[in-house]
């Protein structure tokens, strides 16, 4: 569910919805099981991808987004096939590379960022906390690893002199 999500959002959708069949069918003591349903809906309202699509949501809301465009030009080499493509998306003050895969390398370039002194954190799609990483020199290519916990994340990379808050913080 967070792949779909992230590289739909990142390759320039608008948003997405969330769904689960035993919800849609509010499934329960006053309603049968429709569609393969496996638990009531007050449970299905608690599963892991009902609260982590909020994450992906409060990422978005915490960098300026009216000018955000998908940029798959950030990822150098490493974008990957399949279930390992990469997506990335910002509007030149900030980046978001999605890392579907964790131990992941790729080339990122800073060029296209218009920042002197990139800050870079990782951004973790299953907690909605972002760790920073340290800063960097902009202006040129840069190789980074996701972490080897997952399986997934999102590499945030801000122009420092914008002072943005933590990712996924709406300040």
């Amino acid at each position: 569910m967070r792949k779909q999500s992230y590289r739909s959002v990142f390759a320039g959708g608008a948003g997405v919805t969330y769904g689960h069949h035993s919800v849609w069918g509010f499934v329960g003591p006053r309603n049968d099981v429709i569609n393969h349903a496996m638990m009531d809906w007050v449970t299905a309202l608690q599963r892991p991808g009902a609260r982590q699509v909020q994450f992906l949501k409060n990422l978005i809301l915490s960098r300026p987004s009216l000018d955000r465009a998908a940029d798959s030009g950030l990822i150098a080499a490493g974008q990957g096939g399949g279930g390992e493509h990469m997506e990335a998306t910002g509007d030149g003050s900030y980046a978001f590379v999605y890392f579907p895969m964790n131990d992941h390398s790729a080339t990122i370039d800073l060029a296209r960022l218009k920042a002197q002194t990139v800050r870079a954190w990782w951004f973790d799609p299953r907690t909605g906390v972002g760790t920073l990483l340290g800063e960097i020199e902009g202006g040129k290519r840069h190789d980074f690893k996701s972490p080897p916990q997952g399986p997934d994340w999102v590499l945030v990379l801000d122009d420092a002199a914008k002072h943005y808050a933590p990712p996924g913080l709406n300040l």
